[in-house]
């Protein structure tokens, strides 16, 4: 049984933070033994229907009220994405099952004493504060059991039709996909630049076509596509093209319903409006001063994970929290474990700072200054992420 919408935001609501914190049961880690059950024992499972296929749309940057207002499935429910609220840690989680603090990717940049500075899982190097670069093959990165490794070795087809991932052709992305028969883009539709809703669509659906219509008939089979749009919504916020795109799919997806696949999509996270000040840009100077930290900042997005030199710790954390308080939650690792949204356990205290700040609200520091939406707190819009679904015929 799925929780309600309004239940799950009241079990998981963190008083203290005014945000959500995962939930301990339907959250993004259940989605893994939940569909590999679906194969074992589908009489049991309320996904298939009649079929023993599925196509998994798997939609970056999709907020829940976003699918609500635009599909009407046959199943809707809201999970809970992950702390942090970014693709890094969240994908891992839905295709391994494992939190953020289990399988370590709590961010796309974190220390590691393995690396000297901070490691970036999705260009899978080591970024310091002498900018230098080099592999970091020593930072344990999986790969993991999967959703794909284990249907596979039952015998299940399992195709992954990676879109816009393979942009990031490290370890990272292959531990989202491990076990899976993965099928590359073509070269020039996915490069530097990010390309339109409609056009990331098309590529995606094209794509499932080929692959549905040229398996086994009757053969199990899983095909799973990624679809970005996330880099739109960085710069756009949630307009008619995102809509356009997602009403466009639901068309597809009915045809497919009608041939006999059933079809579930899900997210990682969603994205709130975001816009930096002065004082932000002063935060950032301090967390990356080489004399007062030890590595540059970490984190991803909204959520800030720095390393102060223990000789300027406590006189760091009082600075950060004198200006970033009317903004940011400022905490320490501790803090965070006391409200269970990190673990105890050597890879968090490897990888997560002694300093943590999460975005309150609008305004916090931007990576990339044409953001104008952004991800990683725990705002409502940045946890709740949907899961639908259509059932075959």
């Amino acid at each position: 049984m799925w929780l309600r919408q309004q239940d799950l935001e009241e079990d998981c609501r963190l008083a203290c933070l005014g945000g959500l914190a995962p939930h301990p049961e339907q959250h993004l880690g259940i989605l893994k033994q939940r569909l590999v059950d679906v194969f074992v024992e589908p009489e049991r499972m309320d996904l298939l229907g009649s079929s023993r296929s599925l196509i998994v749309l798997a939609i970056d940057g999709l907020a829940y009220d976003i699918a609500s207002a635009s599909w009407a499935p046959d199943l809707l429910a809201a999970v809970s994405s992950t702390f942090p609220s970014v693709s890094s840690a969240a994908w891992l989680t839905a295709s391994t099952g494992l939190t953020p603090s289990k399988h370590g990717v709590v961010g796309v940049v974190f220390e590691d004493e393995a690396v000297d500075g901070v490691y970036n899982c999705y260009l899978d190097q080591e970024q310091s504060h002498v900018r230098s670069v080099s592999p970091a093959r020593a930072i344990e990165l999986g790969p993991w059991p999967t959703l794909f490794s284990e249907l596979a070795a039952m015998g299940v087809q399992c195709t992954a039709h990676i879109g816009d991932l393979a942009r990031y052709p490290g370890r990272w992305s292959r531990a989202v996909t491990h076990g899976a028969c993965v099928v590359n883009p073509p070269v020039r539709q996915f490069g530097k630049h990010s390309i339109e809703p409609a056009d990331i669509a098309y590529i995606a659906m094209n794509a499932v076509d080929h692959t549905v219509t040229s398996a086994v008939p009757h053969e199990p089979a899983l095909v799973w596509a990624f679809l970005n749009f996330d880099d739109h919504i960085h710069l756009n916020g949630y307009d008619a093209q995102i809509v356009s795109a997602l009403r466009d799919l639901e068309c597809t997806i009915a045809a497919w319903v009608r041939d006999g696949h059933s079809v579930l999509a899900y997210s990682d996270h969603g994205l709130v409006p975001t816009h930096s000040s002065q004082r932000c840009a002063m935060l950032m100077e301090w967390l990356n001063d080489s004399r007062l930290c030890r590595s540059p900042a970490g984190g991803a997005g909204r959520t800030l994970w720095a390393y102060p030199k223990p000789e300027h710790e406590r006189a760091l954390v009082e600075r950060v929290a004198e200006l970033a308080e009317p903004f940011a939650h400022v905490l320490s690792r501790e803090e965070l474990a006391d409200l269970s949204l990190v673990e105890r356990n050597p890879l968090v205290e490897r990888r997560v700072g002694p300093l943590v700040l999460i975005a309150k609200d609008a305004e916090f520091p931007l990576f990339d200054a044409r953001y104008r939406y952004e991800h990683g707190s725990l705002l409502m819009q940045e946890m709740l992420v949907p899961v639908a679904l259509w059932r075959g015929i």
